[in-house]
């Protein structure tokens, strides 16, 4: 049986761990954190007590303590999922045949943060479950591919929805690597060139911000996109902020043609209708005081 060290501090960590770990899945120890600025951070050590698995808590992950533990273990290889920092070279090179990092996009193509906001953002029609080797500690999310698995992108998926998803492909690919990794039969299915695909940046609150300018189609991603566990899509009007629990497009009519964006159209079972740029976008916001008079510009 090969020793195998699982880092995370995620609910990503936690659903994917759980998983194995009722699958009889063995690791030699968790590493993870007591607290994160991540907004889904979570804290691995009551699952891993739970288990019956030695877990160590970490400050700073590439430090001479982290290190030492590892020395001591002298694991096979090293998963990582749902992991805030970059992991040096100092520590990958510790692990006897291959570290194995996770991201939920099709790597090599859009590599680095938000990889669930952007693509339902974007409008992309689908994503993947990644697995690759950890063999670069400057670059984030680059390695040959060992798992691969699209993920279709429905139209009513929000960010929780495509989460779950992802979730649920991610945990089943990393049951069948662990077996491949015990039955010494772990293969690599893509060569990956370190420089190819693309990086996405970190989000900020200003890529919330509904414009009413854009398309009803653009903003209804951003409001698909940040539902919780992230914080909603947001609009400001009369110098105060809005929240955005969800919208849905509206049928076009064409005697608001001359209508400029922002501008609050009806009332569809109470719900404010806005006109957008090239259509209508009704929106479900999380205030409860939003009570616009139809014909009022949010602008």
């Amino acid at each position: 049986m090969k020793k195998i060290v699982f880092f995370g501090c995620a609910n990503s960590s936690y659903l994917i761990l759980k998983f194995l770990l009722k699958k009889k899945v063995r690791f030699e120890a968790i590493f993870t954190k007591r607290k994160s600025y991540n907004h889904d951070f979570k804290n691995l050590s009551k699952i891993s007590k739970k288990n019956n698995v030695k877990y160590f808590y970490v400050k700073k992950t590439n430090s001479k303590n982290t290190i030492d533990k590892l020395k001591k273990i002298r694991p096979d290889y090293l998963i990582c999922v749902g992991w805030p920092v970059l992991i040096k070279s100092k520590i990958l090179k510790l692990v006897k045949e291959n570290s194995i990092g996770f991201h939920p996009s099709k790597l090599p193509y859009n590599k680095g943060r938000h990889p669930i906001i952007w693509s339902i953002v974007l409008g992309l029609k689908s994503t993947a479950s990644s697995f690759f080797v950890i063999n670069d500690d400057v670059n984030p999310d680059t390695g040959n591919l060992i798992s691969q698995k699209k993920i279709v992108i429905k139209k009513e998926y929000n960010s929780l929805k495509l989460y779950s998803k992802i979730i649920s492909i991610a945990q089943k690919q990393l049951f069948e690597i662990v077996k491949s990794i015990n039955q010494n039969n772990l293969k690599i299915i893509k060569k990956i060139k370190p420089n190819l695909g693309n990086y996405w940046r970190k989000r900020t609150k200003k890529d919330g911000e509904i414009d009413w300018r854009m398309s009803a189609n653009s903003i209804n991603n951003i409001t698909r996109a940040l539902t919780p566990p992230y914080p909603f899509a947001h609009f400001k009007y009369k110098k105060k902020e809005f929240l955005v629990e969800k919208s849905k497009e509206m049928k076009f009519k064409r005697e608001y043609l001359n209508v400029e964006p922002g501008r609050v159209i009806m009332y569809h079972n109470q719900y404010p209708v806005i006109k957008c740029y090239n259509s209508f976008l009704k929106i479900y916001v999380k205030n409860k005081n939003f009570k616009p008079k139809i014909g009022e510009s949010l602008i």
